[in-house]
């Protein structure tokens, strides 16, 4: 299937993905409600702990919307680090800090 070779080959590619690529494309397949396999999934959750300087909490927000969506696990630590980054950006009544409490508490 055409949706799976894509999501092969974005795992194998991940590392030349921005932030808002990754975001973007975890969007795409929870949108399609397509879950894309662990190869792709497990290359995010290592690639945005390996990067999260570089995302801004929407793009973080956006990702593990996706993983919440799509019923997998972005990992207990990257959730936890991702949720404390956030945490120190937004307000506590910002709807992207809100969403991201209720990711986390599906985990």
């Amino acid at each position: 299937m055409v949706i799976q070779v894509a999501a092969s080959r974005a795992a194998q590619t991940l590392p030349d993905f921005t932030p808002q690529a990754i975001a973007n494309i975890m969007w795409a397949f929870a949108i399609l409600a397509h879950k894309p396999g662990s190869q792709l999934l497990d290359a995010v959750s290592k690639d945005v702990f390996r990067r999260l300087d570089d995302f801004s909490p929407q793009h973080i927000a956006v990702t593990l919307w996706a993983f919440g969506k799509l019923e997998a696990s972005p990992g207990a630590v990257l959730l936890q680090v991702s949720l404390s980054v956030c945490h120190m950006c937004l307000p506590e009544s910002a709807d992207w800090f809100r969403l991201l409490l209720h990711v986390g508490s599906k985990s």
